[in-house]
C-alpha cells in the first residue's frame, strides 16, 4: 500500500457529529447524523460537505463511503467520538486501498 499524509483538523458536536482534514492532496470531510455517518474526500472541502448534504460527488474525483450506525433514528449524532475516529480510520484506509499503485522503477 502507498502511504498517505493522514490529518484532522477538527472533530467534534452534537446532531451532527463533524469532522475534516487532509488525506494526501484532498480533502475529507465526516459526518454522523440520524442514522448513519459519511467519509467524503473531495477536491476541496466545500465539494466533500456538499456531497454529504446533496448526495453527489462533485467532478467525479472524489470518493464516499455510507453507514448505518445506532440502533435509533437519532443514534448516529450522539455517537462518541472513540467510534468516530474508528469509522474515519476504517474509510480512509478503505480510501487508500482504491487508489492507484505507483510502482517503483528497479535499476539495473
Amino acid at each position: 500500500m502507498d502511504y498517505f499524509r493522514f490529518t484532522i483538523e477538527s472533530l467534534g458536536g452534537l446532531c451532527p457529529l463533524r469532522g475534516e482534514g487532509w488525506i494526501g492532496d484532498l480533502r475529507w470531510y465526516f459526518r454522523a447524523r440520524h442514522s448513519h455517518w459519511q467519509f467524503v474526500v473531495g477536491e476541496t472541502t466545500r465539494d466533500a460537505c456538499d456531497a454529504t448534504i446533496y448526495k453527489t460527488i462533485y467532478k467525479d474525483k472524489g470518493w464516499r463511503r455510507i453507514e448505518e450506525w445506532g440502533d435509533s433514528e437519532y443514534a448516529a449524532g450522539y455517537m462518541p467520538t472513540a467510534i468516530a475516529l474508528q469509522c474515519i480510520a476504517s474509510a480512509a484506509l478503505e480510501w487508500a486501498d482504491c487508489q492507484p499503485k505507483t510502482t517503483e522503477s528497479k535499476e539495473a
